[in-house]
């Protein structure tokens, strides 16, 4: 609410009396402003700036005098709609539950787990042994171990009316296809109160018609295999690295993830290195390093998990410097880790890292 001037009444002496005459007030011209701060939306994080926006009136002078008294603005704003990717694993809710890009399964909806899901939680998938025979010693020379990919297969009793057991079996084939090219699609699994999440393809789907498939009785199989064989935690971790400091974060896991870097303008040459003690006593240290200028509003984005570094989507991988691993080794370790920015003028705003907690 905002009270404008109005003529007020202004004491004149004639003849030794005094009175009162009614004079013209100028408004003028008056401008109000107003600013919103950026809205954040977390799960993910997505930041929505609002823009600064003023509202301009201009009155004349107003003769003869007009009381304007008190008036009152207001506006009305539309909903704000956001639109924010599915968190994956936001629709489970309870044990013995599965989500394949967002097609629930198990506990609670018409595909019942039975039997053993395969490949999950505990279980370590196949590995190759780097191991090379030795040719003057018992044993061998001890070579790396890489896991296989991860190959999780679950097995379900379907259960629905004789009239929807076609539409529900419809359902599972339509939300359960083979995958186009090279196309992986998110996978959460529920086992007890632990919610993974892991990238995967369906490459088995079976579900034997008999007898008992009239009566809304079925058996299914489906096998999904990730590429990546890690479980991953379904919360992003997250710490923000001042330029020319060093934080130091702990990964829960028991195997290296991927994480993903944001560094904004403006930065010239942006440095970042994580530094980690092996069990052994040895330094591991690993550097990613760019040979750029970004400007203010710009925002370089290292995506570890799919081999990228890009400002609005253009490949900078080509800026990367000599002293630079490749982005695909600029992992995290399993424990306690330092993560260092710097840039060449020292002043950037704070380098962003996420990653999730990762399990083989």
């Amino acid at each position: 609410m905002a009270r404008l001037g109005r003529s007020q009444p202004i004491p004149v002496r004639i003849g030794g009396r005094r009175i009162y005459h009614q004079a013209s007030v100028d408004l003028g011209a008056f401008t109000l402003g107003w600013e919103f701060p950026a809205l954040t939306v977390t799960s993910p994080s997505v930041t929505i700036p609002l823009s600064v926006f003023t509202l301009s009136w201009e009155f004349p002078s107003v003769t003869p005098s007009i009381g304007l008294g008190v008036f009152t603005l207001n506006w009305s704003f539309p909903s704000l709609a956001v639109d924010v990717p599915i968190n994956p694993g936001d629709d489970l809710t309870g044990p013995g539950q599965l989500s394949l890009n967002g097609f629930r399964m198990g506990s609670g909806t018409p595909y019942r787990l039975v039997g053993e899901l395969i490949g999950a939680d505990i279980d370590m998938p196949g590995v190759d042994n780097g191991n090379v025979a030795n040719p003057s010693s018992h044993g061998a020379m001890s070579g790396r171990k890489l896991a296989q990919p991860r190959i999780i297969t679950a097995n379900f009793l379907v259960k629905a009316p004789r009239d929807q057991i076609q539409e529900v079996m419809e359902d599972f084939r339509d939300n359960t296809p083979i995958a186009d090219a090279d196309e992986e699609l998110w996978l959460a699994i529920q086992v007890l109160d632990t919610i993974y999440v892991t990238r995967g393809a369906v490459t088995r789907r079976s579900a034997p018609i008999n007898q008992q498939y009239r009566l809304g009785r079925a058996k299914a199989v489906l096998q999904v295999e990730c590429s990546d064989p890690r479980l991953y935690a379904r919360q992003l971790s997250s710490v923000e690295v001042p330029d020319g400091a060093a934080v130091e974060v702990f990964h829960a896991g028991n195997t290296t993830t991927k994480p993903l870097l944001r560094c904004a303008g403006p930065a010239t040459n942006p440095r970042l290195q994580i530094t980690r003690t092996l069990t052994d006593g040895r330094q591991d240290a690993r550097v990613v390093e760019f040979n750029l200028t970004l400007e203010a509003g710009e925002q370089l984005i290292i995506d570890v998990a799919n081999e990228t570094a890009t400002i609005d989507d253009v490949s900078q991988m080509r800026h990367l410097t000599g002293a630079s691993i490749g982005v695909v080794d600029f992992v995290l370790g399993r424990g306690a880790s330092q993560i260092s920015y710097t840039t060449s003028d020292g002043d950037a705003p704070n380098a962003v890292v996420l990653w999730r907690q990762a399990w083989i």
